[in-house]
C-alpha cells in the first residue's frame, strides 16, 4: 500500500513538475514576444520620425580613416520632404532634395549635378527598407541605453540571419525615436560609423536653412 502511495506521489509531482515548466516556457514565451513587439515598434517609429519631423543636426561619417563633418536640415510639411545636406569639411559641397528632385553643388568642380531619387535615410545605411521586410533577413534586439549628442538614447542590435549580410547597431532618441548613430559591422570590425554630434528637433525649419550657400551662377549645370 505504502508503495502504491508513494507511486502516486511520484506521479503527482512529474505532473506539478511539468505544470509548471509549461507555465515557465509560457510565461518566457509570453515576455520574449512582448520584447520582440517592443523593438520593432521602436524601429517603425524611427523610420517614421526620420522623414517626418522637422530637424537640424551636425554629425560625423566615419568610413575606414576617412571621417567627414556634415550638417544635415530635414522639413517635411506634411506632404513633401525637404532636406539640405552641407560639408563642413573638405571640398565645399551641398545637395539640396526637393522631394524627388536632388540637387547637388560641387564648388572645387564648379558643377551642379540634377537628379531624380526616391528619399532615403542619410543615417539609416542599408536599413531604408520597410520592417516587414527586413525581419526575413534580420533579428532585432533592444540592448542598453546609452547617450549620443546629449540625449538618452535606446540601442537596437541588428543581427543578419546569413553571413552575407552586414550587422547594424542602432542609437534610437528615447524621446523623438531619431536615429542618432548608427554602426555598420562586417568580419568582426566596424566598417562605417553615423553619429549626429548635436542636433535640434523644431516644430518649424525656417526657409533659408534650406537654400544653398554655394552660388550656382558660375557653375556647370548637368
Amino acid at each position: 500500500m505504502y508503495e502504491l502511495l508513494d507511486l502516486k506521489r511520484n506521479k503527482d509531482r512529474r505532473r506539478t513538475s511539468v505544470a509548471i515548466i509549461f507555465a515557465t516556457l509560457s510565461a518566457l514565451t509570453a515576455l520574449a514576444t512582448k520584447a520582440d513587439d517592443a523593438v520593432h515598434e521602436l524601429v517603425r517609429a524611427m523610420h517614421g520620425a526620420t522623414h517626418q519631423l522637422n530637424y537640424v543636426g551636425d554629425f560625423v561619417y566615419q568610413r575606414g580613416v576617412q571621417l567627414d563633418s556634415m550638417r544635415l536640415v530635414h522639413e517635411f510639411d506634411g506632404q513633401r520632404e525637404r532636406e539640405r545636406l552641407v560639408s563642413l569639411s573638405g571640398p565645399a559641397r551641398e545637395v539640396i532634395r526637393d522631394g524627388k528632385t536632388v540637387t547637388c553643388y560641387f564648388a572645387d568642380d564648379k558643377a551642379v549635378m540634377v537628379e531624380q531619387n526616391p528619399p532615403r535615410e542619410t543615417l539609416g545605411i542599408g536599413l531604408s527598407a520597410p520592417l516587414e521586410i527586413l525581419q526575413q533577413s534580420y533579428q532585432f534586439k533592444l540592448l542598453e541605453h546609452d547617450r549620443v549628442a546629449g540625449r538618452t538614447a535606446l540601442i537596437v542590435a541588428v543581427t543578419p540571419k546569413s553571413d552575407d549580410r552586414y550587422a547594424y547597431q542602432l542609437w534610437i532618441d528615447e524621446e523623438s525615436k531619431l536615429l542618432l548613430k548608427s554602426v555598420t559591422m562586417g568580419g568582426g570590425r566596424i566598417l562605417e560609423q553615423v553619429q549626429f554630434t548635436r542636433v535640434d528637433v523644431l516644430d518649424e525649419i525656417a526657409p533659408e536653412l534650406l537654400l544653398p550657400s554655394i552660388d550656382g551662377g558660375g557653375l556647370t549645370w548637368q
